[in-house]
């Protein structure tokens, strides 16, 4: 999938730029599911990513998108949420390649094992307006192939 460490650092960047846009929706959202907002977590391994890989940041960072209702913060959570199950696959994929450090994909991995359920659990008894919370998701994946269509060859 990466092909080299210069493709993993790109796909590591467009990472970054998608936790860094959706952190207070993914926080937020946490929190309404009694979950632990982890978004600094996450945000601190893409930075020790980076800066082991003298990956320099985002010269134009992408503005943090605040919660516009519980819906909207539920579907942008469910799409971050989510990448934590693709992550060990990648993190499987980033060693035969022998690509490192991975720290962003080791901590995504390790704590999706127990938050996808609960996450998933905690939106089962919600009553919610699932237009708005699949838009939001939308909104998710438009982002990130928009980066991934100006970062990735």
């Amino acid at each position: 999938m990466f092909a080299s460490s210069s493709g993993y650092a790109k796909w590591l960047s467009v990472m970054a730029s998608v936790h860094g846009r959706y952190a207070d929706c993914w926080d937020y959202a946490s929190r309404e599911l009694g979950l632990e907002a982890i978004s600094h977590r996450i945000g601190a391994a893409i930075e020790r990513d980076c800066s082991q890989l003298a990956l320099a940041q985002d010269q134009a960072p992408q503005l943090a998108l605040s919660p516009r209702s519980l819906e909207h913060a539920l579907g942008c959570a469910y799409v971050l949420e989510g990448s934590g199950l693709g992550a060990r696959l990648l993190l499987r994929q980033a060693s035969a390649e022998n690509i490192s450090p991975t720290f962003y994909l080791t901590a995504l991995e390790k704590l999706s094992r127990t938050r996808w359920p609960s996450f998933v659990d905690g939106l089962d008894g919600m009553p919610l307006r699932i237009d708005e919370t699949a838009e939001a998701a939308r909104g998710v994946f438009s982002f990130l192939l928009d980066r991934i269509g100006r970062r990735v060859s």
